[in-house]
């Protein structure tokens, strides 16, 4: 009996371990096959754990009444696609509920960041190689469905692969890690050799939201420096100079033989709060923030077509890429308030969860779900099955820890 447990649990384990690594390095493919997986997690977990948090638990369930909201303002407005986001807020977090259950060890989570390393590395390692093929003129296959995934100009570039978002949140989990010296059972020059090789791609990838990722995450152990032992906080911040200073000295090396790369990817960067030149989704906000006016408490509902004017598409449409501004005008104040103050406890409770506890693995969650935080105001991509597990992950953690200390006080009751 106890051998079926064992490999009913080894898996549960592969199943959701390759579920995740093609959810990071796959978005929006191979769906037949991550639904094969989901479907298999489902059959073989069969008895669920009453090991689920109240606070967990509420944090499900103001989700899902989140999506129920929407989907009940777009029936009473009768809009065309009420149950635009049923999967994303009412169907899949049961699912990644039921899955985080599971995680009730400090090992389990230690697999997923290797599994998140693996990713990352595929990602950067294959995103790199396609660059390189289009600056050399090698043709390189494109395993993705992007039409033209690079892009080269005369003083900066352009990568439009979708895993770039992933990068978004496995770029500081993995550069805290590594700061901190926190073992994962992976080479640190292995790990620094990817992280060098990845921010280099951030550069490269002409994306704003990742070329300030790439600004701001060095500045990150300082301000946390605080939360953890002396002898952690010595370590970041001894590694985060060292870091610094690389980076440094690359920067002026490049500023000194090419400078109009830097002022070009500069320039790409800058245009984003220039309305001549990114008009679209300045066409986006205008209408977003007419649209909330309109019905500023309640909000237009679930699956409303809104016109995009010009100098936008000038087309309707029902999702668009101002995520915060669209949340504001589908569900208002009182959907706004709900959705974004849950996803803004789990991160403001997750830091006072890992300053408790000394939890450098899940500060490094934190922040790569802080940095996902950003990127979604202009790329909605916690609206996105293959995007917002770090969410759950990051209360799969919360969770952990609420357990932990359950049993605990349970122990010390009945010594």
């Amino acid at each position: 009996m106890m051998d079926i447990k064992v490999s009913r649990n080894y898996l549960i384990a592969f199943c959701g371990l390759s579920l995740l690594f093609l959810m990071m390095t796959f978005i929006s493919q191979y769906n037949p096959i991550k639904m094969a997986l989901m479907l298999a997690l489902v059959v073989l977990i069969r008895k669920v754990p009453s090991n689920l948090s109240i606070k967990a638990r509420v944090i499900f369930i103001l989700i899902f009444m989140y999506g129920v909201y929407g989907i009940y303002l777009g029936f009473f407005y009768q809009n065309p696609h009420p149950f635009l986001f049923v999967t994303i807020y009412c169907i899949y977090p049961f699912f990644f509920a039921l899955f985080s259950l599971f995680l009730t060890k400090t090992e389990y989570f230690i697999k997923i960041v290797q599994v998140i390393f693996f990713a990352h590395l595929f990602i950067v390692f294959y995103d790199l190689v396609y660059a390189w093929g289009v600056l050399v003129g090698v043709d390189i296959p494109n395993i993705y469905t992007v039409e033209i995934p690079f892009s080269i100009y005369s003083d900066s570039s352009r990568m439009n692969f979708v895993n770039l978002n992933t990068l978004t949140f496995t770029t500081p989990v993995l550069f805290l890690l590594l700061l901190a010296k926190y073992e994962i059972g992976i080479s640190r020059i292995i790990q620094s050799i990817v992280l060098f090789a990845t921010f280099f791609l951030l550069i490269i990838s002409g994306r704003r939201s990742v070329m300030l990722m790439m600004f701001v995450l060095p500045f990150i152990p300082f301000v946390f420096s605080g939360f953890f032992s002396k002898k952690v906080k010595t370590a970041l911040i001894r590694s985060t100079f060292i870091f610094l200073g690389i980076l440094c000295i690359v920067f002026f090396k490049i500023k000194s033989d090419n400078p109009e790369l830097i002022d070009g990817y500069s320039e790409v960067f800058m245009n984003a709060f220039d309305s001549g030149k990114e008009p679209i989704k300045f066409a986006q906000k205008e209408m977003l923030t007419q649209k909330f006016i309109e019905k500023p408490i309640f909000g237009q509902g679930s699956g409303a077509m809104f016109f995009e004017p010009a100098p936008g598409r000038m087309i309707f449409a029902d999702q668009f890429e101002l995520s915060y501004h669209y949340k504001l005008a589908s569900t208002g104040i009182i959907g706004f308030i709900l959705i974004v103050g849950t996803y803004l406890w789990v991160f403001f409770y997750g830091l006072y969860i890992s300053r408790k506890n000394n939890d450098m693995i899940f500060l490094s969650f934190l922040i790569g779900y802080f940095f996902m935080l950003i990127a979604d105001a202009t790329n909605p991509v916690l609206a996105s099955f293959d995007l917002i597990w770090p969410i759950y992950l990051c209360l799969a953690r919360i969770n952990y820890w609420e357990i932990s200390k359950r049993a605990i006080q349970y122990n010390v009751v009945n010594i």
